[in-house]
């Protein structure tokens, strides 16, 4: 009538890829099912377990895996944990694993089976602190620089309810915190870093003839001739790569299996973005390849408040640490892997086009 499972999972090195193979092979072997009941959600007919998938197994797997790595960049070393087959529960006891060189993932939960609509419920929560973003997206995407880079701390849970033990997977949905107080954000690049005409005219001059006249002076009437075009290329090139003292976002994953991201909050010496957005699901892409829609509000001081103010961006306010704030939000398209502010610089660019030789007052 059943199985007592007493088992050890053990390997040196395994693929992620491997893994997931795996997994999907597991699922496809189909165990013995007892009988099932149709239920209707919303138009669409469902087929809800009766009895758990799992029904005819108790007892315990050990997990010790050396290494499981993703591509030739990163890895997750040590992982080690317990999952407890019960009647009606599948436990998940202390996975922990370490990535990179010091970071700890720890995590532990359970799925429960009780008869009803919906008869799987999950429900899981994690920690991960010190864990570099930088090395994980570069090797999501390795021909890129990675969007973001820096040592972050990761908390949060998963919950998902499902007819199924495969549809409680695929629909977990949960929250998590994402904060870092040092490191490196890509996502207001340009499509190109190539600076206009205009931008190198200024340098051109103020390299030649600055030891005539004085660089500063040279570089102010240079501006004055070149208008918006260089100043569009200084923010850009400011904007590209921000060196940040501290980033945080709250994520979550809704019933509709979209990201929600929300008060997003970055902070350089002079620039401050605040604001929310969302990455949309869409089952035939990967979730790096998702889109994103991502709207901030932008404010500086400093340096980067000067160039704004040439620009004439800015709505005369202040922010409760002293940034001049924008008048329009920024937005970002494009996904996580290939974020795309291209939007704001064509349209702050499109918008100017009258200032070029406009002296300043």
């Amino acid at each position: 009538g059943g199985y007592t499972v007493a088992g050890r999972v053990s390997g040196t090195q395994v693929d992620y890829a491997d893994v997931i193979a795996l997994g999907g092979l597991v699922s496809a072997a189909a165990l013995p099912r007892s009988a099932a009941v149709s239920v209707p959600v919303g138009t669409v007919k469902n087929i809800a377990d009766a009895t758990p998938a799992w029904a005819q197994y108790n007892g315990q797997v050990t997990l010790d895996v050396k290494a499981v790595t993703w591509g030739t960049d990163w890895a997750m070393t040590g992982l080690t944990g317990q999952l407890g087959l019960e009647p009606t529960r599948l436990v998940l006891e202390q996975l922990s694993a370490t990535m990179g060189e010091k970071s700890k993932f720890a995590a532990q939960g359970e799925i429960k089976f009780s008869a009803g609509v919906m008869p799987y419920a999950l429900r899981v929560n994690f920690s991960l602190p010190d864990f570099d973003a930088g090395k994980f997206f570069q090797a999501l995407t390795p021909a890129k620089p990675p969007t973001i880079e820096g040592l972050f701390t990761v908390q949060g849970d998963f919950v998902g309810a499902g007819l199924t033990l495969p549809q409680l997977m695929a629909r977990t949905r949960g929250s998590f915190e994402l904060a870092s107080s040092q490191g490196v954000f890509r996502g207001l690049q340009r499509s190109t870093n190539k600076l206009s005409l205009s931008s190198k005219a200024v340098e051109l001059g103020a390299t030649v003839f600055g030891s005539i006249f004085g660089a500063q002076k040279v570089t102010h009437a240079a501006e004055k001739v070149v208008g918006t075009a260089y100043f569009i290329d200084q923010l850009a090139q400011t904007l590209g790569e921000l060196k940040f003292e501290q980033l945080k976002v709250y994520v979550v994953r809704t019933e509709k299996l979209d990201l929600e991201l929300k008060n997003f909050r970055l902070r350089t010496p002079d620039i401050s973005l605040t604001g929310q957005g969302a990455v949309t699901y869409q089952a035939d892409l990967a979730w790096l390849e998702q889109p994103l829609n991502l709207k901030l509000i932008m404010a500086g001081r400093g340096k980067t408040e000067q160039i704004l103010g040439k620009l004439k961006l800015l709505d005369g306010q202040r922010d409760a640490l002293g940034y001049a704030t924008l008048r329009d939000p920024l937005t970002v398209t494009g996904s996580l892997a290939k974020p795309d502010a291209s939007v704001f610089f064509i349209g702050l660019a499109a918008s100017k086009l009258s200032d070029f030789f406009t002296p300043d007052p």
